[in-house]
């Protein structure tokens, strides 16, 4: 019969998990993915192969789960995006900007997400652990749908028989994802990812104008109401962008 850990043999297990998933982090940010070994993790952690083995079967299975921790901050920015005041239009624009945010203030994690789908990354980690992945990728969508369909309970969409929430919700996820997706690995000058990110913003506002939007909903959101929703909503993150200070990377 295995007896169970102590609370404080639990506590210094993840902090030791911790520290594993930080100096990952930072190779991955410092070296890239060909630079993250367990070797190296070994020699920056002080602690034997074998130990980071007890945690992690192989370099994968970090990135994993640094993957599912990066998914989940970008969920608490679309949470805001949800509470946030005024009707879904303004919400979905404010979707936008929450990518947008999520981009330029974490790289390293956003790309962990496609380096997820790569299949030699992805035939090293098990069913359960990519499932994991994929489940925060559901609930990061999940918002945007209930978003969607505050606006159809609040009369600003009339969506009928044709659309369904999660349909449009998934084409949300596809051009705003998929968009930052393609960028990846460009320049990160701010000049340019401004260019883009206003190239993005126009293609995807003209994407939601599409919808079936009620007559109760004929006035678009301007752009200086989305500035300053944004402003107001992401203080925090607009200001660290502002003051072109270190870009603050995920907390473990």
């Amino acid at each position: 019969m295995q007896v169970p850990y102590s609370g404080r043999k639990q506590r210094d297990l993840q902090r030791r998990v911790d520290l594993i998933l930080r100096v990952g982090h930072e190779l991955l940010l410092n070296s890239g993915y060909r630079g993250l070994t367990m070797t190296r993790i070994a020699e920056l952690t002080e602690y034997s192969k074998g130990t980071i083995y007890q945690h992690f079967s192989c370099k994968e299975e970090i990135v994993q789960k640094l993957a599912v921790k990066s998914t989940e901050k970008l969920v608490e920015l679309l949470l805001r995006v949800q509470s946030y005041r005024g009707g879904a239009l303004l919400k979905l624009g404010l979707v936008a900007e929450a990518m947008f945010l999520f981009y330029r203030l974490h790289p390293v994690e956003f790309s962990l997400l496609s380096t997820m789908r790569s299949k030699p990354v992805r035939e090293r980690i098990s069913a359960q652990h990519y499932a994991e992945l994929e489940s925060r990728e559901q609930d990061a969508m999940g918002v945007v749908k209930e978003i969607i369909s505050e606006g159809v309970k609040n009369n600003e969409l009339e969506l009928g028989k044709a659309l369904i929430p999660e349909e449009l919700a998934a084409g949300v996820w596809f051009m705003l994802y998929g968009s930052l997706n393609l960028h990846e690995g460009k320049s990160q000058e701010d000049d340019e990812i401004d260019r883009y990110f206003q190239l993005t913003r126009k293609n995807f506002q003209y994407y939601v104008a599409c919808w079936p939007w009620t007559s109760a909903n004929d006035e678009r959101v301007g752009v200086e109401e989305l500035r300053a929703a944004k402003n107001e909503l992401f203080t925090d993150e607009v200001a660290y962008l502002g003051k072109q200070v270190v870009k603050p990377s995920l907390t473990i």
